[in-house]
């Protein structure tokens, strides 16, 4: 996606609000999921939903990516390691034990600090 470009042309087919949803709420059902009766057709909808949805995402990050400042490209990436101190107790403090240590890895894994200061 470029910039002018129109959120409706980079998700082609796709309603503007489906991706304004995955964007704001990282949902990714389609209209009418969860009625238990999938078709083959709601199933293939669901996949270019979704690939649509995570692809304009993506697009969304390489922008914003595109307006830091040389400087802040150059600063180093916060290690997994540090990112995984600080929300260690907070994953103790609200995700039952048999599920922290999956909790961690993946928000350690999922993880990007902007400004660590």
């Amino acid at each position: 996606m470029h910039p002018g470009c129109g959120t409706q042309q980079a998700a082609g087919n796709l309603s503007v609000r489906a991706i304004e949803r995955f964007l704001h709420t990282g949902e990714e059902t389609w209209d009418g999921a969860g009625s238990g009766r999938f078709t083959l057709a709601q199933l293939k909808q669901d996949e270019i939903y979704s690939e649509r949805a995570k692809a304009a995402l993506r697009n969304l990050f390489d922008l914003l990516a595109n307006l830091l400042p040389p400087e802040a490209k150059m600063v180093p990436s916060v290690a997994p390691e540090t990112i995984r101190q600080r929300v260690d107790p907070m994953v103790k403090g609200l995700v039952q034990a048999d599920w922290q240590a999956v909790a961690l890895r993946e928000l350690t894994r999922r993880t990007f600090i902007l400004t660590f200061q």
